[in-house]
Formats: structure tokens, sequence, C-alpha cells
């Protein structure tokens, strides 16, 4: 699945979250209890200080909201993610709308890269890699900074990033365009995107 399908398929998961005098982001807050439930785990204006949770701030609103219909999906088994299950069920189309909006909005943590792993990486994302390893930057836009539906990857924690990979080279994050991706890569080839795109 391209990065164009998947900015249209946000769009139309857009149209479903969106629902008459929904909240807008401008109405929340760094106060605003929604935010303050999020920030819990995935800290001040989502730039998470935990290794193993991913940072919301500068991502971009249309994947929050594709994952936030995927946590609220029944059908679709998310152990690797198994808290967001509860915590988007609790929460309503326009809640969902505006807390997208809010952490979208806020300033992205940058990459941090350096050193040889770093470099390695870099060639992976910008020119893929052996045997059937795409370039991430098609999807991902050359910065790592996401497209439409799919999402912001640059400055994310290196942990984080390397359970990502794992899950869909094992298929933990079924049924993505990941699988496919990511079938071929090896653990040194992890190592060292994660290296590039991490900020720890």
């Amino acid at each position: 699945m391209t990065g164009r399908l998947f900015g249209i398929l946000a769009v139309l998961i857009g149209s479903v979250f969106v629902a008459p005098g929904a909240m807008a982001a401008d109405d929340l807050t760094a106060s605003s209890p929604l935010v303050k439930g999020c920030e819990g785990c995935h800290g001040a204006r989502g730039d998470s200080q935990k290794p193993e949770v991913p940072r919301l701030n500068g991502q971009k609103s249309d994947y929050i909201l594709i994952r936030l219909k995927e946590f609220r999906d029944p059908s679709r088994k998310q152990p690797h993610a198994s808290p967001m299950t509860r915590n988007a069920a609790a929460s309503s189309n326009s809640d969902s709308v505006a807390l997208a909006q809010y952490f979208s909005r806020q300033t992205p943590t940058p990459r941090s890269a350096s050193g040889i792993e770093s470099q390695a990486g870099a060639e992976i994302f910008l020119h893929g890699a052996d045997p059937a390893t795409p370039a991430c930057a098609i999807c991902h836009g050359p910065d790592g900074d996401g497209l439409g539906g799919t999402p912001r990857i640059a400055g994310q924690h290196r942990t984080y990033l390397m359970q990502q990979l794992a899950d869909f080279n094992f298929a933990g994050r079924p049924g993505t365009v990941m699988n496919r991706h990511t079938w071929d890569m090896t653990q040194q080839q992890m190592v060292e995107l994660a290296a590039y795109l991490s900020n720890n």
C-alpha cells in the first residue's frame, strides 16, 4: 500500500470520526483532562520519556486517528499496545479528533543520529536494502516526517522503533504493509535503521 493510498484511507477514516459539534484542537490546552490522560504515558505534550512508549508530538493527525480506530476494533488483536485498546474505547469520536489535532501541532522531537550504525541506517531509509526491503522514505517522507496517514517515525525512541520493527517482522502487528517490508530485514539492519531515526 502506497503513501498515497494511506492518505486516502486517512481521509475516509477521518470523516467517520468527525461529528457535528466536534471538539476542536483549539479547545484543548495542556491542562485539559483529555490531554492529561494521554500524557500519563506519552509525556508532556506527547514527548514521551519512556523508551517503550511512542512520542505523539508532531505525529500526523491522520495516523493518530487511524490507530485510535484500530484500537477500537475488537476484531484486531493488538497485544503490543493492549492499554490503548481500553483507552481508545473510552474516548468519543470528537475527543479523538481533538486529541489527534492537538498532538499533531506540538513541536516534534528531532532525530539525533550519529555514528556508523546511523550512517548504515540512512542508506536503508533512503535506498532500501537487499533482498526486498524498500526505501522507507517512499512512504514516510525523505526526513521521516510522515505523509498523510503514514506516520512520522523520525525522533522516536530507539527501543520503541526496534520493538515495532520486530513486531512487524514476526507479525506481532499483522495486517499492515510493514509486514511484507520487514520480513527480510536482519536484526542488524533493524538496529541501524533505529539508530538513524531515533532520539533517545
